[in-house]
C-alpha cells in the first residue's frame, strides 16, 4: 500500500499505512505538495538527515496554516487544551498562565469528544491537543474542526509523542498550526505562541 494525496476542498488528506517506509512513495508524495500548493523546500533535505525537529521548523515556517495572528491581548484570548493526561493539562495550564493568558480562559477537555462538545456552545481563539486520545484523536478533532466553516481558522496546536517524519507532515496536512514534542515545555509553546501573537 502506498500513500496517497486527496484533495478535499482546501486541504488535502495525506493517507499513509502504518508500517510505511518507502522513501520514493514520500518523495513523490513530497514534489506533488510543492507543486500543487506552491510551496518551497527542499524535498532531498526533508528526507535525507533532516532531524524531525528540523522538518517541524521547515513546515511551520513556510506552510499556509502556520502564519495565523489572533488579533487580540493575550489576557483576552480563550484556549482550549484538551488531552487524556490530566497532569499534562496542568503543565500546559501552568505554562500558558506564565505567558501571560488568563486561567479563567483556559478551559480543558479530556478528549476530542468534549473537545467537540465544547466547541459547540463556546468560541475559542487557540487549541492545543494531544494526539494520542481515546476515541476521538487530535488528528480526526482538526479533520472535524476544519470542516466546519465556524471553526476552521482558529489555529490548531498538536502536542505528542509522534515524533516520525511522516507523522509530523500528517499533522500539517490536516492544517495544523504549530507542532509540540513532548515532553512539553515553556521554551516550545512560547515559540510558537509568538507566531500567532506578532
Amino acid at each position: 500500500m502506498k500513500p496517497t494525496l486527496k484533495e478535499e476542498g482546501d486541504f488535502f488528506h495525506l493517507s499513509l499505512p502504518k508500517a510505511f517506509a518507502n522513501k520514493d512513495d514520500i518523495k513523490n508524495f513530497l514534489e506533488n505538495l510543492k507543486m500543487k500548493n506552491n510551496l518551497e523546500f527542499d524535498v532531498e533535505s526533508v528526507l535525507g538527515k533532516t532531524s524531525t525537529d528540523t522538518l517541524i521548523k521547515e513546515l511551520a515556517s513556510r506552510w499556509p496554516n502556520a502564519e495565523s495572528p489572533v488579533l487580540k491581548k493575550r489576557e483576552d484570548v480563550k484556549l482550549l487544551v484538551v488531552d487524556d493526561d490530566v497532569s499534562t493539562r496542568m503543565i500546559l495550564k501552568s505554562i500558558l498562565e506564565n505567558l501571560n493568558f488568563k486561567n479563567p480562559n483556559i478551559a480543558e477537555a479530556e478528549n476530542g469528544a468534549g473537545a467537540i462538545e465544547k466547541l459547540k456552545n463556546e468560541k475559542y481563539d487557540i487549541i492545543i491537543s494531544d494526539w494520542n486520545m481515546p476515541g476521538i484523536t487530535g488528528l480526526s478533532l482538526i479533520k472535524t474542526i476544519k470542516s466546519v466553516p465556524g471553526l476552521k481558522n482558529i489555529p490548531f496546536i498538536m502536542q505528542t509523542a509522534l515524533s516520525k517524519k511522516e507523522h509530523v507532515i500528517e499533522a500539517f496536512h490536516a492544517g495544523i498550526s504549530g507542532y509540540i514534542l513532548k515532553p512539553v515545555t515553556q521554551q516550545q509553546v512560547e515559540k510558537i505562541i509568538n507566531k500567532l501573537f506578532p
